[in-house]
């Protein structure tokens, strides 16, 4: 039977109660805004870093090196599509157009079949390089970012062509900062991919919709942070840790839905996930690069990432725990990568077994074909403080 309007907010409070163990209080009465202590004393991290750091990316090595598991099974997932991507060719565009999916799914696709198969294949072979060596691997990563550097000069601002660029291109600058010191990539590509980060992923796609209240201002402020952290820009890495804050306390209602995103109707428990994946992914690149720890943090008004993580796993569990008056399409458990992949990367950041437990019905868990937030969750599992 569905919730009722009466029983609703006694499992959201059971909820708000269960995060409250993991979760911190808010910032102390009369302390600065912690925005202003990132840009006063913040230092970003060393190459590679950002959503995974070398630390994380050195445990992993280990892990698959000695057998130990998921890991192993994960990188041969990995290492089969590596090797079958590894002759990718790009297919770039000089302006990235996306019809908006709802007026058309086929034309909608087509246009957007060329950048995530390109984005897919950098980073696949990203990774790959990453924990092989293997310059072949790199070789092909490099190869798909020069062209789209070079080919690709504007993104439109109509339909849905800024937020596919956003959620995509990440995938890009993810691959970049997995390539630190490869000696293939020149400094010269290395510089005309800087560009075009700078004139045409982060002034034409990210920038632009970064401030949106739903899921495209998560992907906006993502993908900001990202590149941010790749170029060493620290005042805009401390502008998006504020933004991504401002997220949290508007984006969440108290009892940790996501008003935007639930509004879509049966829909809104996948909505929801869109946009705590790249909240979620942002809070770890601030976290890695020396930010605040917003996993744990409070927001004045009391909104907690975690609250909102729970709020999502009670209504892919069952969709009678979504908020009533509304019946979900929850993901197929023998199809969908999704959120399986958004609580495979959470489990380790709480250390949380119900979503352990949870991601382990589908591992191993590589996510390609969409979006770049949690994309390798089973093979690049690490503690947040691993060393």
């Amino acid at each position: 039977m569905s919730l009722t309007g009466s029983t609703w907010p006694r499992v959201t409070a059971f909820i708000v109660a269960l995060s409250a163990a993991s979760a911190t209080a808010a910032t102390p009465a009369g302390a600065p805004p912690l925005h202003a202590a990132v840009r006063a004393a913040h230092a970003l991290g060393t190459h590679p870093g950002g959503l995974y750091t070398k630390s994380q990316i050195d445990f992993v090595m280990a892990q698959v090196h000695s057998g130990q598991q998921p890991w192993a099974a994960a990188n041969d997932q990995l290492m089969a599509a590596a090797n079958r991507l590894r002759s990718w060719q790009p297919h770039t565009i000089a302006l990235y157009v996306t019809p908006g999916f709802y007026k058309g799914a086929a034309a909608f696709f087509a246009a957007t079949n060329g950048i995530t198969h390109d984005a897919d294949a950098a980073y696949v072979n990203a990774v790959a390089y990453r924990l092989t060596g293997d310059g072949s691997y790199a070789d092909c990563t490099v190869r798909i970012l020069r062209a789209w550097a070079h080919d690709n000069t504007g993104v439109a601002t109509t339909d849905d062509s800024q937020l596919s660029m956003a959620e995509l291109g990440t995938g890009f600058i993810e691959s970049a900062e997995l390539l630190t010191g490869y000696a293939g990539w020149s400094e010269a590509d290395r510089t005309s991919f800087r560009n075009w980060i700078r004139t045409v992923y982060l002034k034409q796609s990210a920038d632009p919709i970064k401030d949106r209240t739903n899921n495209w201002g998560e992907w906006g402020t993502f993908g900001a942070v990202t590149a941010d952290y790749y170029l060493d820009d620290a005042a805009g890495f401390a502008d998006e840790t504020a933004r991504l804050q401002r997220h949290i306390d508007q984006a969440l209602s108290p009892d940790g839905h996501m008003p935007d995103e639930v509004s879509r109707g049966e829909s809104g428990l996948w909505y929801t996930y869109f946009a705590l994946a790249p909240m979620t992914a942002a809070a770890r690149v601030i976290e890695n690069g020396g930010g605040p720890n917003l996993f744990q943090w409070s927001s004045p008004s009391g909104k907690r990432i975690k609250v909102a993580l729970d709020v999502l796993l009670a209504g892919a569990q069952d969709p009678h725990n979504w908020p009533p008056g509304v019946t979900p399409k929850g993901p197929n458990p023998t199809k969908d990568w999704w959120p399986y992949d958004l609580f495979e990367a959470m489990s380790d950041e709480y250390g949380n077994k119900q979503y352990d437990a949870y991601a382990a019905q589908r591992r191993p868990i590589m996510n390609t074909g969409h979006h770049h937030a949690w994309t390798f969750p089973t093979l690049l599992k690490a503690p947040p403080n691993a060393m």
